[in-house]
């Protein structure tokens, strides 16, 4: 075993052209072994950096996803709101009628019960004759009735 020799692949490496000196060879694998596991090192950290510029890629883009989403949302909502808006000023134009015709009605009572007050105030006097009395009450019991049915 005197003479030990290996045979490395020629890859421009400097160990493959030694003096026949065994420190020497030797020496010259471990500075090509460090100056490679330095490169292997370097590559390590590109990819690594490679890998999070992919994430920050891939983040972005699933912003940008969201992004698109959250818009589609606010306006789907503003169409809703805008359909909203609508759908009250129609509902507050009827309201408005509305009060308008209870307000109308109302005014209406009012005359026809200040009427009856009037009428039953001259009933009570000495001047109508009890049978008129009787008629009158019942046909102003008739027509409160029928204007409690039409109020309801």
């Amino acid at each position: 075993m005197a003479s030990l020799k290996i045979n490395l692949p020629a890859n421009g490496t400097s160990a493959s052209s030694h003096d026949g000196d065994p420190k020497i060879f030797l020496e010259q694998i471990k500075a090509d072994t460090a100056r490679d596991k330095g490169r292997l090192d370097i590559i390590k950290e590109a990819i690594g950096v490679v890998n999070s510029i992919f994430g920050v890629i891939k983040s972005y883009q699933e912003l940008q996803g969201k992004r698109a989403e959250w818009v589609g949302r606010v306006d789907v909502a503003r169409s809703e709101l805008a359909k909203a808006e609508l759908d009250l000023e129609k509902e507050l134009q009827t309201t408005v009628q509305h009060l308008a015709s209870l307000q109308s009605i109302n005014r209406t009572q009012e005359k026809l019960l200040g009427f009856f007050d009037q009428l039953m105030a001259e009933l009570t006097s000495d001047q109508v004759s009890e049978q008129v009395r009787r008629d009158t009450r019942q046909e102003l019991l008739k027509l409160s009735e029928q204007l409690v049915k039409l109020s309801k």
